[in-house]
């Protein structure tokens, strides 16, 4: 499955409550960066994304999505494909406040993450730089994603129970 389908799948899939959530410590470190970045003016976001200080790259990354998001009605906006917008809030990373949405982990802190890593001239020396997506190779019952330079397997039980569901409402319903 190429990316544009993918995240179109996973754009239509509503929240749900996803039963089997592990730590995903990862994950959560991203979400608190645009928890701590989600109210700075576009100024000061700029000013984080030139500081060659900072060395924490999920404060980095996360104002330069938050950026992207500003310009385009409030979703990021994929540079791998045309025309393809992340449909969820991306200063909202939590349900509740304490559930990490597994919609925004799959879409933000996933692929739009690796997609800037990729595409974003500052972004080139990240370790996520795995190149352009090729293919989204297998999702039951592991996300594996094949890169230009490698293939990648994602285990978090949350975010593949959300992207099993999305699937199984794509092909039985279309939505």
């Amino acid at each position: 499955m190429k990316l544009k389908e993918f995240v179109e799948i996973i754009n239509k899939q509503e929240e749900f409550s996803v039963k089997n959530v592990g730590p995903d410590n990862a994950a959560k470190e991203f979400a608190n960066a645009f928890i701590e970045n989600r109210d700075k003016t576009d100024e000061e976001l700029e000013r984080i994304i030139m500081n060659k200080d900072i060395t924490n790259e999920n404060i980095i990354m996360s104002a330069k999505i938050i950026l992207n998001s500003r310009k385009n009605n409030g979703k990021y906006k994929y540079n791998q494909a045309d025309d393809l917008y992340a449909d969820v809030d991306v200063c909202k990373p939590y349900l509740d406040g304490k559930i990490l949405n597994q919609k925004w982990h799959i879409l933000i802190s996933l692929l739009a993450y690796v997609d800037l890593a990729f595409c974003d001239e500052d972004c080139k020396e990240s370790y996520y730089n795995f190149g352009e997506i090729k293919e989204i190779k297998e999702i039951r019952p592991t996300l594996k994603i094949e890169f230009e330079k490698t293939t990648k397997s994602y285990k978090s039980t949350g975010m593949n129970e959300f992207i099993n569901k999305a699937i199984e409402n794509y092909e039985n319903n279309g939505i």
